[in-house]
C-alpha cells in the first residue's frame, strides 16, 4: 500500500547489496540474483528521472533539460522495451507482464515517462522555461494533502463533504505545510507549498518565503542528504545475531555512516583525520567501496581501522546484551567498551595529540572512542525501535480488507 516501502526496495542500495552478496561474499543463496539485480536497476532510473529534484544533480536525477533529454529519450525506449519482454505466470502460463493483470503499474511506467517528454516538448523546446523538476509534477503532493485531511478526522478515513470542507479550513487557516505523517503513503522530498492563504501581514510572509528558499536552495541544490532519509535509504543495519563476513561488512559500512555523523561536530582537524582511512586499497572488497564504484551516489566514507576495531567490538557487546528484546542502558554499553580499549594502541597516532591536552578528562583517544561507541549504539537502537513501532496494527488491517474489498 505504501510507495515509500516499495521505492526503497526498488533502490540502488538493494541492487549494491545483492550483487555484493553474490560477487564479494560468494553466498549461493545469491547465484541466480543477477536478473533481479537488473530488474531493480532498470525502476530505480525510472524513480530517479521522474523524482527529480535539481538542476545540479547528476545522471538520471538530474531535472529534465536540453543536456540530459537524448539520455532520458534513450532510457525510455530500453526501459519500454524491457517491460515489454517481461513475463509472469498466469493460470500456469507465462504471458506478456502488461497482457496480465499486473500490468498497471509497468503501464504506468511507460506513460509517466512518454509524459515527461512530452512535456519537454511542449514547454523546454520552446524555450518557455530552462527545465522541469519532476517531483513537482507528481501525486505525492495529493497524498500528503489527503493524509492530513484523514488525520483530522480522528479514526475515520472516510469523510463526509461537510467533514473534508471543516478538514481543507483547518489546514489552510493553522498551517502554511502539510504536515508528514509516517503512517502516509509518501515521504515529502522538498519543502513545497501546497495549501496558500493571504497573511495579514505580508511582509513577514515575503521574508519567511525568503529564509525558507534560502534554506532550501542551498540544503537541496547542493544535494546534501539528510541523516533521516540517509538511514530509510540504506536500511544494512542488521539484526540477526550472527558473526560472519556478511555482519563484518555491514558493520564496516555504518562504521563510514558514523565517521560522516561524527564529522559535523568534531572541530579538531587532528580528530577528524584520524577517523577516516588513509588507504582507501584495503577496503577494495568492502560495500563502500562498491556503491561508491558502482552506485549513483558516490562520496561515502571510509572509515579508519581504528573506528572499524571500535564499532565491531561495540557490536559484539549489544549483540551479548539482545538490546532487540530488553531495554539497556548506553552509558553501562559504551563503558564496556570503553573497558575493552584500556592501555590498548586504538588510535596510537594520537597519543602525542592526547598528551598535549592539560586534564586526563579531555583526553582525545577516550572521548572519540566514547563518541564512536555512542553513536553506533544510537543508530542501532533507533533502527530497532523504528522497525518495532511500523508494525501494521489489525485496526488498519482490517480498515485496508474493507475499504479495497473485490479490487
Amino acid at each position: 500500500m505504501k510507495v515509500k516501502l516499495a521505492s526503497q526496495l526498488l533502490s540502488q542500495s538493494v541492487a549494491d547489496a545483492l550483487k555484493f552478496c553474490k560477487y564479494n561474499l560468494g553466498l549461493k543463496d545469491f547465484e541466480n540474483v543477477d536478473g533481479t539485480v537488473k530488474f531493480i536497476e532498470m525502476f530505480n532510473a525510472g524513480f530517479d528521472i521522474l523524482n527529480s529534484r535539481s538542476i545540479r544533480c547528476f545522471e538520471n536525477k538530474k531535472a529534465i533539460c536540453d543536456d540530459n533529454i537524448e539520455q532520458i529519450i534513450a532510457f525510455t525506449d530500453l526501459m519500454t522495451n524491457y517491460i515489454k519482454g517481461l513475463k509472469v505466470k498466469e493460470k500456469e502460463m507465462f504471458v506478456p507482464i502488461l497482457d496480465s493483470n499486473r500490468r498497471t503499474g509497468f503501464f504506468g511506467f511507460i506513460v509517466c515517462l512518454n509524459s515527461a517528454l512530452s512535456l519537454y516538448e511542449s514547454l523546454i523546446k520552446p524555450k518557455k522555461v530552462d527545465h522541469i523538476k519532476m517531483y513537482r509534477t507528481s501525486q505525492d503532493h495529493l497524498e500528503l494533502f489527503f493524509g492530513s485531511v484523514r488525520a483530522l478526522g480522528g479514526f475515520n478515513n472516510n469523510p463526509t463533504s461537510r467533514q473534508f470542507q471543516s478538514a481543507y479550513k483547518k489546514l489552510v487557516v493553522h498551517s502554511t505545510n502539510i504536515e508528514n505523517f509516517n503512517t502516509g503513503n509518501c515521504i515529502p522530498l522538498e519543502n513545497i507549498d501546497i495549501l496558500h492563504y493571504s497573511s495579514s501581514d505580508p511582509i513577514k510572509t515575503i521574508n519567511i518565503n525568503t529564509i525558507n528558499h534560502n534554506i532550501d536552495s542551498i540544503s537541496r541544490e547542493e544535494n546534501v542528504q539528510e541523516v533521516d532519509s540517509y538511514i530509510n535509504d540504506h536500511d544494512y543495519i542488521f539484526t540477526q545475531n550472527i558473526t560472519s563476513n556478511f555482519s563484518k561488512e555491514v558493520t564496516i559500512y555504518i562504521a563510514g555512516f558514523v565517521v560522516h555523523k561524527l564529522s559535523s561536530t568534531i572541530n579538531c582537524e587532528t580528530c577528524l583525520h584520524s577517523l577516516c582511512s588513509n588507504n582507501k586499497e584495503l577496503l577494495f572488497n568492502s560495500l563502500i567501496h562498491l556503491k561508491n564504484s558502482g552506485g549513483d551516489k558516490g562520496g561515502l566514507i571510509y572509515p579508519s581501522d581504528d573506528v572499524i576495531i571500535i564499532c565491531l567490538q561495540t557490536e559484539k557487546i549489544l549483540k551479548s546484551y539482545n538490546f532487540e528484546n530488553q531495554k539497556i542502558n548506553s552509558l553501562y554499553l559504551q563503558s564496556k567498551v570503553l573497558y575493552h580499549f584500556y592501555n590498548s594502541n586504538i588510535f596510537n597516532s594520537l597519543k602525542s595529540h592526547s598528551s598535549e591536552s592539560n586534564s586526563p578528562l579531555s583526553d582525545h583517544v577516550t572521548l572519540l572512542i566514547k563518541s564512536i561507541s555512542s553513536t553506533y549504539i544510537k543508530l542501532k537502537v533507533n533502527y530497532n525501535l523504528k522497525s518495532h513501532n511500523e508494525t501494521t496494527s489489525l485496526r488498519m488491517w482490517y480498515n485496508k480488507l474493507t475499504l479495497f474489498k473485490g479490487q
